[in-house]
C-alpha cells in the first residue's frame, strides 16, 4: 500500500468506512432485535430461563456499533468534502477513535463467541439472530482492523499526528522566512505532491517543469 497514490488512498478510505457505517447500521438492528426478544416479558418464548434478561455482550457490540455510525459518518464527509473541522478532522482523532472502537468490537466479538461456540447448528429464528449478530461483528471488527493499522502506520511513519484526515500522509514542507514565496513554492513543490488533481494543479505542474527545462 506503500505506493498508492493518496487519492486512492482516500477512495479505500472512504468505501472502507462507508462498509463499517454498513456494518455499524445491520449489527444494532440485529442486536435490537435480540435484546427485545430476551427482555420481552411474555412467558411462551421457549426459553430455558423464562425471566427477562439481556446479554452483556450483545449490549456492548450495540453500544460499539452505535458510536460507529456517527464516526463513520463524520469521516465519510470530512474525506469527501475536506472539511477542516479543527479537532474533529485530525489524524489523532481518527486514530483515537479507531483504537477505541476497536477494542469495543473486539471484545463484543469475542465475548459472544466464546458464549455461543455451537451457534450454528441451530436452527431457530432466535439463533439466526445470534448467527447475525456474530458475523455482523466479526465483519466489522475485520474493517476496523483494515482502517486502523495502515493509518497508524503511515501517520507515526510520518509524524502526520495533527495533519488533517484528508490530506497526504507525508510531511509537510518547511517554511523558511528569509525565502521568498516563489522559493518556498518550488521547495514545496518538490518536497511534496499534491493529492488534488484539479485542472489548476496540473497546469501549474505543467509550468513548474516547464520552467526547469
Amino acid at each position: 500500500m506503500g505506493n498508492l497514490q493518496p487519492r486512492t488512498m482516500v477512495r479505500i478510505r472512504i468505501g472502507c468506512y462507508t462498509a463499517l457505517f454498513l456494518w455499524s447500521s445491520l449489527l444494532v438492528f440485529v442486536a435490537t432485535l435480540r435484546l427485545v426478544y430476551t427482555l420481552d416479558p411474555r412467558r411462551d418464548r421457549r426459553l430455558v430461563n423464562e425471566e427477562p434478561f439481556y446479554d452483556h455482550s450483545i449490549v456492548e457490540l450495540w453500544i460499539s456499533a452505535a458510536l460507529s455510525i456517527p464516526f463513520s459518518l463524520l469521516i465519510i464527509f470530512v474525506l469527501l468534502c475536506r472539511k477542516r473541522l479543527s479537532t474533529l478532522s485530525r489524524n489523532w482523532f481518527e486514530l483515537t477513535s479507531l483504537v477505541i472502537l476497536w477494542c469495543l468490537w473486539l471484545g463484543g466479538a469475542a465475548s459472544s463467541t466464546s458464549f455461543w461456540p455451537d451457534i450454528g447448528l441451530c436452527y431457530t429464528t432466535p439463533c439466526s439472530v445470534l448467527n447475525a449478530i456474530l458475523a455482523f461483528s466479526w465483519v466489522g471488527f475485520a474493517t476496523l482492523t483494515f482502517l486502523l493499522f495502515p493509518a497508524l502506520y503511515y501517520v507515526a511513519r510520518f509524524q502526520a499526528w495533527d495533519h488533517h484526515a484528508f490530506e497526504q500522509w507525508t510531511p509537510r514542507p518547511v517554511i523558511h522566512e528569509d525565502r521568498t514565496f516563489a522559493e518556498q513554492k518550488d521547495i514545496g513543490a518538490r518536497e511534496i505532491v499534491s493529492w488534488t488533481h484539479s485542472p489548476l494543479a496540473r497546469l501549474e505542474r505543467a509550468q513548474h517543469t516547464i520552467f526547469e527545462q
